[in-house]
Parts: structure tokens; sequence; C-alpha cells
């Protein structure tokens, strides 16, 4: 999916929904892993986001998604860091 389609369809979701975010990876043929930066962390490190998983948006500014997921209270992804984002219907973790 490209930039601008992906920038349109994440901006027309609602904060707190709950999305399924699609990063980049290597094993799926992908020329990078997406790495994101969790929000409290001071250092600045990044976590390698290699699988597909389950998120809350917190907000989106068109260039960068904060979301809450089960391991990171908050976590940011820059817009080139995502494959693709689908809204799920379900509000539980396990979906």
């Amino acid at each position: 999916m490209e930039v601008e389609e992906l920038r349109t369809k994440i901006s027309k979701i609602r904060r707190g929904a709950k999305i399924y975010v699609t990063p980049f990876s290597i094993d799926d043929g992908d020329s990078f892993t997406s790495m994101g930066i969790p929000c409290t962390n001071p250092a600045r490190s990044s976590v390698e986001l290699g699988k597909s998983f389950l998120a809350h948006l917190e907000n989106f500014d068109g260039e960068v998604l904060w979301i809450r997921t089960q391991s990171y209270y908050c976590l940011k992804l820059g817009i080139g860091e995502v494959k693709d984002v689908n809204v799920l219907i379900s509000n539980s973790w396990e979906a």
C-alpha cells in the first residue's frame, strides 16, 4: 500500500479503535523490518516489529502513529514503518 493511501486510511480511523497493524518484515520478503519507539523510554531505544500485531490507535498526526499494545503502553511508529492497518470489531486482545 502506498504511503498516501495508507495515510488516508489511518486518518479515517477513530482514536481508541482496535487495529491490526502489519509491519514490514524481512521474513515476509520486504527489504527491511519495521521499528517502533516506546514513548516512555528516555533512551529512545527502538524495538523490532517483524510480526503483525493488535493495538489501539491513540493518535495519528499524518506522519506518526501512537499506539497501545499488550506489551507497550505507548509505541510510536512512523508511517513508513507500516505496511497496512485494519480496524477490528472485537474489543478483546485475543481476536
